[in-house]
Protein backbone atom coordinates (compact mmCIF):
# COMPACT_ATOMS: atom_id res chain seq x y z
CA UNK A 1 0.00 0.00 0.00
CA UNK A 2 1.75 3.42 -0.66
CA UNK A 3 1.41 6.05 2.13
CA UNK A 4 3.19 8.55 -0.02
CA UNK A 5 0.11 10.71 -1.46
CA UNK A 6 3.05 12.70 -3.47
CA UNK A 7 4.08 9.65 -5.06
CA UNK A 8 0.47 7.98 -5.22
CA UNK A 9 -0.11 10.98 -7.23
CA UNK A 10 2.97 10.13 -9.54
CA UNK A 11 2.42 6.82 -10.00
CA UNK A 12 -1.18 7.94 -10.94
CA UNK A 13 -0.27 10.60 -13.41
CA UNK A 14 2.33 8.17 -14.83
CA UNK A 15 -0.16 5.15 -15.81
CA UNK A 16 -2.76 7.79 -16.79
CA UNK A 17 0.21 9.27 -19.02
CA UNK A 18 1.30 5.53 -19.92
CA UNK A 19 -1.46 2.67 -19.35
CA UNK A 20 1.36 -0.29 -20.90
CA UNK A 21 4.41 1.05 -19.17
CA UNK A 22 7.39 -0.71 -21.12
CA UNK A 23 10.96 -0.77 -19.67
CA UNK A 24 12.13 2.84 -21.06
CA UNK A 25 8.66 4.38 -19.67
CA UNK A 26 10.13 3.20 -16.27
CA UNK A 27 13.31 3.68 -16.65
CA UNK A 28 12.34 7.35 -17.46
CA UNK A 29 10.20 7.62 -14.39
CA UNK A 30 12.95 6.27 -12.45
CA UNK A 31 15.76 8.69 -13.77
CA UNK A 32 13.25 11.63 -13.30
CA UNK A 33 12.27 10.29 -9.94
CA UNK A 34 15.13 9.85 -7.65
CA UNK A 35 13.48 10.26 -4.47
CA UNK A 36 11.22 7.42 -5.09
CA UNK A 37 13.63 5.33 -7.18
CA UNK A 38 13.06 2.33 -4.41
CA UNK A 39 8.93 2.63 -4.43
CA UNK A 40 8.67 3.15 -7.96
CA UNK A 41 11.07 0.11 -8.70
CA UNK A 42 8.92 -2.47 -6.57
CA UNK A 43 5.87 -0.69 -7.83
CA UNK A 44 7.04 -1.44 -11.55
CA UNK A 45 8.27 -4.92 -10.47
CA UNK A 46 4.72 -5.71 -9.42
CA UNK A 47 3.10 -4.02 -11.48
CA UNK A 48 4.82 -5.61 -14.76
CA UNK A 49 4.57 -9.28 -13.62
CA UNK A 50 1.67 -11.06 -14.58
CA UNK A 51 1.43 -13.10 -11.97
CA UNK A 52 1.77 -11.89 -8.17
CA UNK A 53 4.65 -11.38 -6.58
CA UNK A 54 5.44 -11.64 -2.89
CA UNK A 55 6.93 -8.50 -1.40
CA UNK A 56 9.98 -10.49 -0.04
CA UNK A 57 10.75 -11.32 -3.81
CA UNK A 58 10.33 -8.42 -4.87
CA UNK A 59 12.64 -6.59 -2.55
CA UNK A 60 14.98 -9.08 -3.01
CA UNK A 61 15.94 -8.68 -6.40
CA UNK A 62 16.32 -4.99 -5.98
CA UNK A 63 18.60 -5.03 -2.22
CA UNK A 64 21.33 -6.25 -1.55
CA UNK A 65 21.68 -7.12 2.93
CA UNK A 66 22.38 -3.35 4.10
CA UNK A 67 25.03 -5.33 6.37
CA UNK A 68 27.11 -6.92 3.27
CA UNK A 69 30.25 -6.14 2.10
CA UNK A 70 28.82 -5.94 -1.41
CA UNK A 71 26.03 -2.98 -0.83
CA UNK A 72 29.11 -0.67 0.69
CA UNK A 73 30.80 -1.24 -2.24
CA UNK A 74 27.91 -0.17 -4.41
CA UNK A 75 26.97 2.70 -2.36
CA UNK A 76 30.86 3.64 -2.86
CA UNK A 77 30.67 3.48 -6.40
CA UNK A 78 27.11 5.01 -7.23
CA UNK A 79 28.41 7.94 -4.43
CA UNK A 80 30.82 9.09 -7.30
CA UNK A 81 28.00 9.52 -9.61
CA UNK A 82 25.09 10.83 -7.40
CA UNK A 83 25.18 14.73 -8.44
CA UNK A 84 23.55 12.76 -11.69
CA UNK A 85 20.71 12.18 -9.80
CA UNK A 86 19.76 15.34 -9.20
CA UNK A 87 17.73 17.71 -11.32
CA UNK A 88 20.64 20.68 -11.32
CA UNK A 89 23.45 18.12 -11.66
CA UNK A 90 21.28 16.47 -14.60
CA UNK A 91 20.65 20.31 -16.10
CA UNK A 92 24.52 21.10 -16.02
CA UNK A 93 25.49 17.98 -18.07
CA UNK A 94 22.88 18.88 -20.67
CA UNK A 95 23.78 22.41 -20.36
CA UNK A 96 27.29 22.18 -20.28
CA UNK A 97 27.38 19.58 -24.04
CA UNK A 98 24.56 21.23 -25.76
CA UNK A 99 22.35 17.93 -24.75
CA UNK A 100 18.82 20.08 -24.67
CA UNK A 101 17.15 18.25 -28.03
CA UNK A 102 18.42 14.93 -26.71
CA UNK A 103 16.92 13.56 -23.70
CA UNK A 104 17.25 10.13 -25.03
CA UNK A 105 20.78 10.01 -25.30
CA UNK A 106 21.39 11.92 -21.97
CA UNK A 107 18.61 9.15 -20.41
CA UNK A 108 21.06 6.55 -21.74
CA UNK A 109 24.15 7.82 -20.00
CA UNK A 110 22.36 8.65 -16.86
CA UNK A 111 21.66 4.56 -16.22
CA UNK A 112 24.66 3.50 -18.06
CA UNK A 113 23.21 2.19 -21.25
CA UNK A 114 25.13 4.39 -23.33
CA UNK A 115 29.31 4.53 -23.04
CA UNK A 116 29.75 8.25 -22.74
CA UNK A 117 31.74 10.68 -25.34
CA UNK A 118 35.49 11.04 -24.51
CA UNK A 119 34.82 14.54 -22.99
CA UNK A 120 32.03 13.88 -21.13
CA UNK A 121 34.00 11.19 -19.35
CA UNK A 122 36.36 13.25 -18.86
CA UNK A 123 33.52 15.94 -17.32
CA UNK A 124 32.04 13.44 -15.03
CA UNK A 125 35.18 12.61 -13.57
CA UNK A 126 36.22 16.29 -13.12
CA UNK A 127 32.77 17.23 -11.32
CA UNK A 128 32.90 13.82 -9.08
CA UNK A 129 36.72 14.10 -8.48
CA UNK A 130 37.18 10.49 -9.91
CA UNK A 131 39.93 9.05 -11.47
CA UNK A 132 38.08 8.06 -15.37
CA UNK A 133 38.36 4.13 -14.47
CA UNK A 134 35.80 4.99 -11.43
CA UNK A 135 33.24 6.81 -13.53
CA UNK A 136 33.28 3.81 -16.09
CA UNK A 137 32.80 1.10 -12.83
CA UNK A 138 30.33 3.97 -11.49
CA UNK A 139 28.16 3.47 -14.80
CA UNK A 140 28.62 0.23 -15.25
CA UNK A 141 27.20 -0.54 -11.59
CA UNK A 142 24.20 2.63 -12.68
CA UNK A 143 23.46 -0.14 -15.56
CA UNK A 144 23.90 -3.31 -13.71
CA UNK A 145 21.63 -1.81 -10.96
CA UNK A 146 18.71 -0.87 -13.27
CA UNK A 147 18.47 -4.12 -14.95
CA UNK A 148 17.95 -5.49 -11.24
CA UNK A 149 15.70 -2.57 -10.47
CA UNK A 150 13.65 -3.62 -13.99
CA UNK A 151 13.11 -7.07 -13.08
CA UNK A 152 11.06 -9.12 -10.67
CA UNK A 153 11.57 -12.55 -9.52
CA UNK A 154 13.59 -13.63 -12.46
CA UNK A 155 17.31 -13.08 -13.07
CA UNK A 156 17.86 -9.91 -14.78
CA UNK A 157 19.37 -9.78 -17.92
CA UNK A 158 21.95 -6.72 -18.65
CA UNK A 159 20.86 -3.80 -20.53
CA UNK A 160 23.82 -3.93 -23.74
CA UNK A 161 25.99 -1.57 -23.56
CA UNK A 162 26.04 1.06 -26.34
CA UNK A 163 28.89 3.01 -27.99
CA UNK A 164 28.63 7.03 -28.19
CA UNK A 165 28.69 6.82 -31.67
CA UNK A 166 26.77 4.57 -32.31
CA UNK A 167 23.70 6.13 -30.27
CA UNK A 168 24.60 9.73 -31.74
CA UNK A 169 23.79 7.92 -35.54
CA UNK A 170 21.00 6.15 -34.57
CA UNK A 171 19.20 9.07 -32.55
CA UNK A 172 20.48 12.20 -34.34
CA UNK A 173 18.80 12.78 -37.77
CA UNK A 174 20.70 16.31 -38.38
CA UNK A 175 23.86 16.03 -39.98
CA UNK A 176 25.32 19.37 -38.20
CA UNK A 177 24.64 18.22 -35.17
CA UNK A 178 25.37 14.44 -35.24
CA UNK A 179 28.89 15.80 -36.59
CA UNK A 180 28.95 18.46 -33.57
CA UNK A 181 27.83 15.24 -30.80
CA UNK A 182 30.86 12.70 -32.40
CA UNK A 183 33.31 15.31 -32.01
CA UNK A 184 32.25 14.88 -28.33
CA UNK A 185 34.08 11.92 -28.64
CA UNK A 186 36.80 12.75 -30.89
Amino acid sequence: MIENKALSRLLDEFLYEHPEPIAADWRALLVAQPEFRTDIADFAATYSNVCLVSEDDVRSNFFASSESETAQQAAARTDSLQFLDTGEGRDELVQEFGLHKHQELVLGLLIGQVMPAKLILSYLASKSSQTVEAVLEALEFRRQDFSVSMSSSVKPELVPVAGWSQEVLRLVDDQKERQRLLHLDA
